[in-house]
């Protein structure tokens, strides 16, 4: 059997303020880091085999609190990314309806045709990690593999693990440290053993 292990990184102060990262290259904040190590204590019993991440500042550090307990180098992988929010990142919902009201109401109608302040559009995102989860499943069969990433990337790999679309990934939402846990058995059945798992953050999502 093959599990996917997908977690959110921990929290940075552009979530604690509602302002858009997307290609912002945050670091976690205090709350952050302790999500970050509690989310490696709770991982190091997985028996996880292969680590991956963006390569964004704030998941590669939630990514290596387990890499640095269970001795497997993370890899880094750019389509992992959060959704390009373009001149949007770094402002908040209140920021962008004052400058560019217009194009936000736009995308918030249709985010998976509508780019995000000149950035990505939802399919955009959807089909760069596609490509990296068709390889993954080229490379593995069995094991168990965490991967770390973004709010919005993480709901697009979800989405296309359950063979999904761009409008699925929109529906989903997930928190700061959250675990996000999908199977394959051996013949190519999926099934969805957690969603958003907080357990461990001794929280509820």
């Amino acid at each position: 059997m093959l599990r996917l292990l997908i977690i959110r990184h921990g929290q940075t102060s552009y979530n604690l303020e509602g302002r858009s990262q997307g290609h912002a290259d945050i670091e976690l904040d205090e709350a952050g880091l302790k999500q970050a190590e509690m989310c490696s204590v709770a991982l190091r019993q997985e028996s996880v085999d292969a680590v991956y991440s963006s390569d964004m500042k704030r998941t590669l550090a939630t990514a290596e609190a387990l890499s640095q307990k269970i001795g497997v180098e993370v890899i880094s992988d750019i389509r992992l990314r959060e959704r390009d929010y373009g001149s949007w990142e770094g402002m908040t919902r209140e920021d962008i309806l004052e400058r560019d009201q217009e194009a936000y109401r736009a995308c918030k109608a249709d985010p998976v045709l509508q780019l995000s302040g000149g950035g990505e559009s939802g399919i955009d995102v959807f089909a760069r990690v596609g490509y990296f989860l068709v390889e993954l499943l080229e490379r593995r069969s069995s094991g168990t593999v965490a991967i770390f990433t973004h709010g919005g990337s993480g709901s697009a790999l979800i989405a296309a693990l359950l063979h999904g679309s761009p409008a699925t990934a929109d529906c989903f939402r997930l928190s700061n440290g959250g675990i996000t846990e999908i199977t394959f058995d051996e013949i190519g059945t999926r099934r969805m053993v957690r969603f958003d798992d907080c357990s461990h953050l001794r929280t509820s999502c």
